[in-house]
C-alpha cells in the first residue's frame, strides 16, 4: 500500500536487500533449533538496524514458542507479529523481519506490500 517511502531508512533497505553479510558469526548464540542459521544472523542484524523496536532477538529468545508458531504459519506475512511488535513496526520492517524467518514468503510479502 505505502511502498518504499522517505520513512524507509537506507539502513533498512540495505538490510532487506543484503541481510547480514558479515563473515563473522554473531556473538549471540542461536537460541532455538527451528531458526535457520542465516536467519538468526539476519535477526541479530535486524535488531541493530531497527533498534527502535527494542531487543527483537531477545524477544525471540525469551518467547520462542510464540515466534515459532508465527514463523510456521502458512502465511506469516498476513499474521500479526508476536511480542506486541505489530503496532510498533512499519510494513517494510515487517518484511525485513519476515526475511529472517521465512525467506520463502518474502516474495508474497512484497506483493502484499506494493
Amino acid at each position: 500500500s505505502s511502498g518504499i517511502t522517505q520513512s524507509t531508512g537506507n539502513e533498512e533497505l540495505d538490510f532487506f536487500v543484503k541481510g547480514n553479510i558479515s563473515l563473522e558469526k554473531s556473538a549471540r548464540k542461536k537460541p532455538h533449533p527451528w531458526i535457520p542459521d542465516q536467519g538468526w544472523e539476519d535477526l541479530v542484524k535486524f535488531g541493530e538496524v531497527c533498534n527502535s523496536l527494542g531487543d527483537v532477538p531477545g524477544m525471540v529468545e525469551r518467547d520462542g514458542a510464540k515466534w515459532k508458531t508465527w514463523a510456521e504459519e502458512d502465511d506469516p506475512e498476513s499474521r500479526p507479529v508476536p511480542g506486541g511488535l505489530e503496532d510498533k513496526m512499519g510494513d517494510f520492517q515487517k518484511l525485513c523481519l519476515l526475511k529472517c524467518f521465512r525467506v520463502d514468503r518474502v516474495y508474497r510479502g512484497v506483493t502484499n506490500y506494493v
